[in-house]
């Protein structure tokens, strides 16, 4: 898969996770693209810090990118915040 292809179905993905298997096939597609390359290489302490500082950050995160703040998170909005954590790790 190339890399636009990839993150383009992330992005429409990660719009419509609305239960726990959905979310488990979006973590798939997420390892999926880590093992081949489309995602920078880290340990798990580096993902780890990477979700700590989303979630310290979620209501900047949301500001920056037009979202609402989720006052009660969806399953689609821990797909975002596995998805950013790779970003911020």
């Amino acid at each position: 898969m190339d890399d636009d292809d990839y993150f383009d179905k992330l992005d429409r993905l990660e719009e419509t996770i609305a239960t726990p298997d959905e979310l488990s096939d979006f973590v798939a597609l997420l390892n999926r693209g880590y093992s081949e390359g489309l995602w920078e290489e880290q340990g798990v302490v580096e993902y780890l810090g990477g979700i700590e500082g989303v979630l310290d950050g979620l209501e900047g995160l949301c500001k920056n990118y037009g979202f609402e703040y989720p006052e009660q998170p969806s399953w689609a909005w821990f797909a975002r915040i596995l998805r950013v954590a790779f970003g911020h790790s």
